[in-house]
């Protein structure tokens, strides 16, 4: 009887290790997004069928699809559909936000996709296939879909707005760009420390 205990918790033990709920409560914690931005980010994700998650391999934040839902089919009815009510849930998830905290957090947002892009590109010019592919193929289609129906719902709310988007999205890119460059260099100065 105690063995079978002992198995079971070990058991137990080896599938908690693998849980993403384990690095939630016990694991490394990412600090791109604030409580308050987590709390948004968490009633949006759950109105799109979505969540979120941190790789801390890659030390890469980022959303995913509970659903398959991929531009390239627009002409798929279902999807069209299931587009529209994800448009809609998104519009009730937002109520009671004003229009520059959710400007502001599209904003994060579209920056997280600026993030997964670079280091998309940086592992394919590594030639680090491994990498490369499941941000490519697993990670970024989520967030480019999310961020799209993010700025959807945003343009639709503040038509000045989206006069200036596109500008405003190349400033963005830059601040990605930049925040990356200085977060290598600090890395680089802590290994320099550390040896």
């Amino acid at each position: 009887m105690k063995l079978i205990r002992t198995a079971i918790l070990i058991l137990l033990a080896c599938l908690l290790a693998n849980c993403s709920t384990y690095y939630r409560m016990f694991g490394e914690k990412s600090t791109y997004f604030t409580d308050e931005e987590k709390a948004l980010l968490g009633r949006i994700s759950q109105s799109l069928d979505y969540d979120y998650g941190f790789d801390v391999d890659l030390k890469v934040d980022y959303v995913f699809s509970y659903t398959y839902l991929e531009k390239e089919i627009p002409e798929n009815e279902k999807l069209k559909k299931e587009t529209v009510a994800k448009d809609k849930n998104l519009n009730n998830a937002l109520k009671g936000y004003s229009r520059d905290s959710v400007k502001a957090f599209y904003e994060k947002i579209y920056k997280l996709r600026c993030i997964n892009t670079h280091w998309m590109n940086y592992y394919k010019e590594k030639k680090d296939w491994k990498n490369y592919t499941y941000l490519e193929k697993y990670i970024l289609p989520s967030v480019v879909t999310f961020t799209d129906l993010l700025e959807k719902n945003v343009i639709q709310a503040d038509k000045a707005y989206a006069a200036g988007i596109e500008q405003r999205k190349k400033e963005i890119e830059k601040q990605a760009e930049a925040e990356i460059e200085e977060n290598k260099r600090n890395q680089l100065l802590e290994n320099d420390y550390d040896a």
